[in-house]
């Protein structure tokens, strides 16, 4: 399911730049849309390769399913690594969103969203090993 929501940014990048070349955001003597989706398209078939690898690494030994918002009571160093790392990567997640939204990159808000509750997922699984 990650796989296909991620690759529903190619259509958000055809999408993104006829949709800002339509509100005449490029002047009419700029290059055309076909240079940054060349080079887009490319790097998102390319990220689906650490994505695939960062999902089976952290869905490896993780309880699913289980409550998103579990806290556990043990103060093991591990479990605050673990909070650690995914409120790393919760907290990027948070800033691109910002960007998304303010740019106006419509499919990628969708995408960010996604990717927020299957990072919020990821976390609870690997919490929830320990708290049974």
């Amino acid at each position: 399911t990650s796989n296909l929501i991620w690759l529903l940014l190619i259509p958000g990048t055809y999408w993104y730049y006829t949709f800002r070349g339509g509100r005449g955001d490029y002047p009419p003597f700029a290059d055309s849309i076909g240079i940054p989706l060349a080079a887009e398209i490319p790097i998102y078939l390319l990220l689906m390769i650490p994505l695939n690898i960062f999902l089976l690494l952290t869905t490896y030994k993780a309880k699913l399913p289980t409550e998103l918002f579990i806290f556990s009571d043990k103060k093991d160093t591990s479990v605050v690594l673990i909070e650690v790392f995914f409120g790393f990567w919760l907290f990027l997640n948070f800033l691109f969103m910002l960007n998304f939204i303010y740019d106006g990159d419509h499919f990628s808000v969708f995408v960010n969203l996604f990717f927020t509750y299957i990072l919020l997922t990821l976390r609870a699984g690997r919490i929830g090993k320990w708290t049974s």
